[in-house]
């Protein structure tokens, strides 16, 4: 879990909710994605990468690409990393950029989700309401989707390959359900505002984190309907006033992970030599 104020990555043991590593980074971290033994998170306020050894929890480099948004191809081993004008695909094994993808002039790319069975990327662009559809294998723009409102980091693609994306407003907001293979919108439903975090389980269900209330939704994309979900605060997890962030589905249990505001400050970071900067 990255800490913008704390300029930190919190590594927690799920089955005791423990805190395991807090790991530095750049400044203000945001996505976090993970293949095999090294994390990559994203830093905001650096327009940077920073490249964790997960075994050992020490940053290894900083990769001077991105900022913004994060999504991983595990089986073409892709990593796409938005920085707003433009998007870079990276090697993520070997951190070496491979390409850059073609953004439309005036976009402003934050989100990034992967369908890694259609090798497809989908792009939300700030400056206007649209989803970008890349080809991975290509590497070139293959759809424009039209949206009530444009999206900023909530964006998300399901088993069935359906797309989610949440509109960046405050009234009104409507996640914005997508047909991935014919690159249409199919549905919409009416979310809290500001949702900036979505997570997909196993059986379709669309979960999302509001920046505006700090609530977490549940949205059944068949069906067509959103209702809240309960945020325990027991066991000292979490603790009143909460306000949710982010959320995320374990890959192995497929639990719902919640990151919320509040609770005790962390231990002061571990000093870490400085790692090298990789400009491209």
């Amino acid at each position: 879990m990255a800490d913008t104020k704390e300029n930190t990555l919190f590594v927690f043991d799920l089955a005791s909710g423990t805190p395991l590593a807090y790991i530095p980074t750049g400044r203000q971290p945001g996505q976090v994605v993970i293949l095999g033994a090294r994390a990559f998170v994203s830093n905001f306020a650096d327009a940077s990468l920073t490249v964790i050894d997960t075994s050992t929890n020490r940053p290894l480099k900083t990769l001077l690409a991105g900022g913004l948004g994060l999504a991983l191809n595990g089986q073409s081993r892709r990593l796409y990393a938005a920085a707003g004008s433009r998007v870079a695909v990276l090697d993520p094994t070997t951190d070496t950029l491979v390409a850059t993808l073609p953004v439309p002039p005036g976009a402003n790319v934050w989100g990034l989700a992967v369908d890694p069975v259609a090798n497809r990327v989908y792009a939300t662009d700030l400056s206007s309401p649209r989803v970008l559809v890349y080809d991975g294998a290509t590497n070139t723009l293959a759809a424009q989707i039209g949206l009530e409102a444009p999206g900023r980091l909530g964006i998300a693609v399901g088993p069935s390959g359906r797309v989610f994306v949440a509109g960046d407003t405050g009234t009104n907001a409507q996640l914005a359900i997508i047909d991935g293979a014919a690159a249409k919108v199919v549905g919409r439903v009416p979310i809290p505002g500001f949702t900036r975090s979505l997570a997909v389980d196993p059986d379709g269900l669309v979960y999302a984190a509001s920046g505006a209330d700090g609530s977490v939704t549940v949205i059944d994309p068949v069906r067509g309907t959103a209702s809240p979900v309960s945020v325990p605060q027991d066991a000292g997890r979490i603790t009143p006033p909460a306000s949710a962030k982010g959320v995320a589905i374990s890959p192995i249990t497929g639990v719902l992970v919640i990151a919320a505001s509040g609770g005790a400050a962390p231990p002061a970071r571990p000093f870490v030599d400085p790692v090298p900067v990789i400009r491209f």
